[in-house]
């Protein structure tokens, strides 16, 4: 069971709990119903109600930032982290040791039931980036499949 509290300000203005009203949604950030504005994020966030479906991510100038395929709750299909060296900093699944490699702009993940099956990583002509030595063994430990939301319930 998944469960969501939303805020507004007296004159209707969505806002985080704090109060601080959210930022304008960027133009070509998909209009889907459940996109919210993910303050520890600082990004636009889609919802699944089902947990099926495919789960995405904006950063707040409206650029996608990931985007995964899941099946009840659970990563089963592609993964796609897009490099953003903002969220690097701050957030694990953007702290990927893959994007360590400075041309890596794209890493592809692929999952089958929430368990990864494994990672491509890519430059910005679209072309495989290489595994340095010593990533691959980084790459293989990174087997943090599970998500959890908040108010996500087992």
């Amino acid at each position: 069971m998944t469960f969501r509290s939303r805020y507004f300000l007296d004159d209707g203005t969505e806002c985080e709990i704090s109060g601080q009203p959210f930022p304008v949604r960027p133009p070509g950030v998909a209009p889907e119903e459940g996109l919210t504005w993910c303050p520890g994020l600082e990004a636009w966030c889609s919802e699944l109600s089902d947990g099926t479906g495919i789960e995405r991510s904006w950063s707040r100038e409206g650029k996608l930032i990931k985007s995964s395929e899941c099946l009840e709750g659970k990563r089963h299909g592609k993964t796609v982290l897009f490099r953003d060296d903002r969220l690097r900093q701050s957030h694990h699944p953007f702290d990927h040791p893959g994007f360590t490699v400075a041309a890596v702009v794209r890493i592809e993940g692929r999952f089958t039931e929430g368990n990864l099956v494994g990672w491509d990583l890519f430059d910005a002509r679209d072309a495989s980036v290489d595994l340095p030595a010593g990533l691959a063994r980084q790459l293989a430990a990174r087997r943090s499949t599970r998500k959890r939301g908040l108010g996500t319930t087992d």
